[in-house]
Formats: C-alpha cells, structure tokens, sequence
C-alpha cells in the first residue's frame, strides 16, 4: 500500500527535551503514528513525507512493534534513530535529511554472470539437513530478545558456531568479530569475514537478523530461516575451500527487530571506517511457504535497483526460476537491515519467502515455530546466496 506524502513538518526545540533512560527516538511511518497514540505515547515531534519522529521507551517500542504486526501483519516498524538524532547539528530538518539518505547515488556496478562453475560446486555443498539441523538448535531458546539473557546467549551462539567452524577447516586467517548494538542491549551483531585474494576490492556482504521480541518468541521463520542461510552458506564455503577475490561478511544482526539497532550500527561504522562494500544480501523471513504462484518476491524499497535485478538473473540462471515466477513487494518503510546499508550509501537487494500479503502472519508470536518453516523452499534462498556470493565474490 503506498505511503501518502506529508509536507508539512513540526519542529520542536531540542533543548527542552528530556527522555527516561530507556528512551530513544524513533522514526515510524506515519501510517503507524495511530498506533503510538493508541499506546499513550507522546505525540510526533516532527512528520515529514510520511514519516514521524517519536520519542519511545523500550516497552512503548515493543508495543508498538506488537501492534504493527497484529493490525498491518508487517515485520517492524520503527528505526532507531536515536544516537544520529543526538548528534544531529540539523535537528529541525531530522526528517527532511532522513528521508533525503533512502535515496542515495549509487555508483553503477557491472555485474555480470561468469563463474557458473564455481557457483555449481558451491551449490553442490548445501544441504537441507544441515540447514534444519542448525535452525533447530537456533529456536531452542526461549527467545532472542536483544535485551535479555537468552538474547545474548543467542549471541554468543553465533559467535563460538563461526570461530569453531574457522578452526575445523584450519582456517587461521578468518577474523570473527561482535559489534555492539549500544549500552542499552545485551546482545551483540556477529560477522565473520573471509578475506579474499586482493583487499583493495570491495567486499560483499550477506546478513540475517539474530533476534526475536520477548517471552515465548521461538522466531523460526523470523528471523531463524534467515540467520541459518547465513550460517549454511558460511558452512558450505569454509568446506569448499574456495578463495574470492573480495572479503566475504557473514552477518547476524543484533536488535532489529527494535529498530534496526544492529545494522544500524554496523553500516555506519563500515562507512566511518571507509570499508567499501560492492554489495550487501537480506536475509530475513525465507522459510515460509505461502504456496503462491511465484516462489520468490523481491523487495523493492530501500534496495539497489541494479543489483536486485543482477539477484534476480542469478535466480533464472541458477535457480532454473522464470522472471515471470519472481515477483515484487514493497515494505513502504525500513521493515529490515538492508535498509540501514542503504542509508549508508551501500547497495543491497532483498529476496523474501512471499509477498507481503501472503507472508507468515505467526511472526512474533508463540506460534512462530518450525512448523512455519518449509526447509526445501528455505533452501532456494540457500541455493541463490551461494550463486550470489559466488559471482559477487568473484570465486576462484
């Protein structure tokens, strides 16, 4: 559904602003803005092109995120915006320059098809068993809440599953790291990257979400199904033994779910670091079979039009999928991570188990289990990273 554009902006002077310390600001589509009002929350500060900026505590933050999804059935809702708004030397026109950075220039990339018989042997190596095996270990917890104690238990999963796998290969030279998402979560984003043959390339980048909201989330398909993509493709490349050409970043990002908090952080220190990526692959909610006529949809917002169709041509060569079997959605805000790479200036794309009408309508309830997650159609998104990261890897 389109978002219909506001012109009009409220401005508020930041001085005379004190929040709780739980407290953030957040930007929410203004389609949203009811249902902060109907948890009591202050009124926007600012409303801008569709967007509202407003201050929440943690618990008005989950609420609304609850309520997003019980009455639009959409994933998310808000952005953490509250560390750029802070130091924002702008902060009257916050919303106009927000909205200004979903839309950067990209600077055109040729990406072509040309190392089918790398991608083949990759694809050989996934397996569906081992890709249901870890998701079932994955969803053990509670859940994932970023903030909790399984939530960074969750975490350090991760974390100990990359750096174990490196040793078993022998893989000395593959660097784990954790990032953090900010003093107010426990958890923590977790890359591993590969390097690749010449580091003056830019590198490429596939991610999946760690966390659920709290108490009782098992968060299968969201955001388990993505998560264990990542970790399957992380499996299947370290037993390859491939080398690329580009460092290969397999992600799990910390607190999305509360904000983008993770990705967030992350993209703008790869930015602040002038770490050039050619590329980066959104992994969220893959796992659910909606049995629809076309088995994968693409997001189109917030996301790289070259390099969504460059994804979409992987998936006719590789996948054996026809164009006319793809179809497209839009989320009319940030409803992911990819979303923060955009912002920063980094070209994404974002393939997604359905279209947003026929998605998984059990996501961030108790009902979120295994039973939502189709593991052979989990397994096309499998299949189209390892062709993804591949060629955009340029393996050898």
């Amino acid at each position: 559904m389109a978002v219909k554009k506001i012109i009009f902006t409220l401005l508020v002077a930041v001085p005379a602003l004190s929040l709780q310390e739980d407290s953030g600001f957040y930007v929410v589509s203004t389609n949203f803005v009811k249902f902060v009002e109907k948890y009591k929350v202050k009124s926007p500060l600012q409303v801008f092109a569709g967007k509202a900026l407003v201050t929440l505590t943690a618990s008005e933050r989950d609420d609304l995120v609850n309520a997003v999804h019980e009455n639009q059935s959409f994933c998310a809702g808000v952005t953490d915006v509250s560390d750029e708004y802070m130091k924002s030397e702008n902060k009257e026109n916050f919303l106009q320059e927000f909205s200004a950075s979903q839309s950067p220039n990209f600077v055109s990339d040729n990406y072509e098809i040309k190392h089918e018989t790398q991608v083949r042997s990759l694809i050989d190596l996934v397996d569906s068993a081992k890709y249901e095996e870890f998701i079932r270990k994955y969803i053990a917890f509670p859940d994932r809440y970023s903030n909790s104690e399984t939530g960074k238990q969750a975490s350090e999963y991760l974390k100990v599953y990359s750096q174990n796998l490196a040793k078993t290969h022998g893989r000395n030279d593959v660097d784990v790291q954790e990032v953090s998402a900010g003093k107010n979560y426990l958890q923590k984003t977790i890359y591993a990257r590969i390097p690749g043959t010449d580091p003056s390339l830019p590198g490429v980048l596939i991610g999946g979400h760690m966390d659920t909201l709290r108490n009782n989330k098992p968060g299968a398909d969201d955001d388990a199904s993505g998560a264990t993509v990542v970790a399957e493709l992380y499996r299947a490349v370290l037993e390859s033994g491939m080398k690329f050409k580009r460092d290969i970043y397999f992600t799990y990002y910390a607190a999305e779910e509360v904000g983008l908090v993770g990705s967030n952080v992350m993209a703008k220190q790869f930015k602040a670091s002038d770490v050039k990526l050619r590329g980066v692959l959104q992994f969220d909610m893959v796992g659910y079979n909606a049995e629809e006529p076309l088995p994968m949809h693409f997001v189109e917002d917030n996301v790289s039009d070259e390099l969504t169709k460059f994804t979409k041509d992987l998936a006719v060569r590789y996948l054996g999928l026809k164009t006319r079997e793809m179809g497209t959605t839009l989320c009319n805000y940030e409803c992911s991570d990819h979303a923060s790479w955009n912002r920063q200036g980094y070209p994404s794309a974002f393939p997604f188990e359905s279209s947003f009408d026929n998605m998984n309508h059990k996501i961030h309830t108790a009902k979120d289990t295994m039973d939502t997650v189709n593991v052979e159609h989990a397994m096309r998104f499998v299949k189209l990273g390892a062709a993804w990261i591949a060629e955009m890897g340029e393996a050898q």
